[in-house]
């Protein structure tokens, strides 16, 4: 028999944070932070941002990240006229993702396939409810309290989604998202996991 431990939040991202001083923005601002690759869905999510402007043209999407497509996505932004909602950041370190997680109002990846999505667990961690796909590991992370899930390779259901969770971003508390995820996926909660599957594997030897 087998039993499934979920990835740990590091530890820089689960150090003390003050989400009450969390900035105001003027604009809600999604994030996404990922190699810039093809599993990673780029190419669907700024089609999907696209669509969402069309009736919500104040949203923003900062990206973080670099990576083979990067340039080809550049020019798709172009192509979609994304240049003023939608901003490129480049390779970020984990003191910058902690920044730029810290200063958006949610986060958003369209991953194709994803055996866990640590990144989901670190957006959760600062506070931001999270959007992704329907593409293996966010299932495991990803519930009606902190978020949304779309299919994969589907614009028309992420750019719906992308509208719902911005107009519905008042039910989700910063706080209350962040203590779920450091209680299922914090330190303290992963070694006792962990210290239990020993505890039995031992009583079973």
């Amino acid at each position: 028999s087998w039993a499934y431990l979920p990835n740990i939040l590091s530890a820089k991202f689960e150090a003390p944070v003050d989400l009450s001083a969390k900035p105001q923005n003027e604009h809600f601002t999604f994030c996404s932070v990922a190699h810039l690759q093809h599993k990673k869905g780029f190419d669907i999510l700024l089609p999907a941002f696209a669509e969402a402007l069309k009736t919500r043209p104040g949203l923003k999407l900062k990206i973080g990240g670099t990576g083979p497509e990067e340039a080809g996505l550049r020019q798709l932004a172009a192509n979609l006229n994304l240049g003023d909602s939608v901003a490129f950041l480049g390779g970020l370190k984990n003191e910058e993702v902690l920044r730029l997680m810290y200063e958006s109002d949610a986060f958003v990846l369209a991953s194709r396939i994803e055996t866990f999505g640590v990144v989901f667990i670190e957006a959760l961690a600062q506070g931001l409810p999270v959007l992704a796909t329907r593409c293996g590991g966010p299932e495991s992370i990803v519930t009606p309290a902190n978020g949304l899930l779309v299919p994969t390779d589907d614009i028309a259901a992420l750019a719906a989604a992308l509208i719902e969770l911005y107009e519905n971003h008042e039910r989700y508390n910063s706080a209350h998202l962040r203590k779920q995820c450091l209680d299922e996926f914090g330190e303290h909660s992963i070694i006792a996991q962990l210290t239990e599957q020993y505890r039995i594997a031992a009583a079973h030897s």
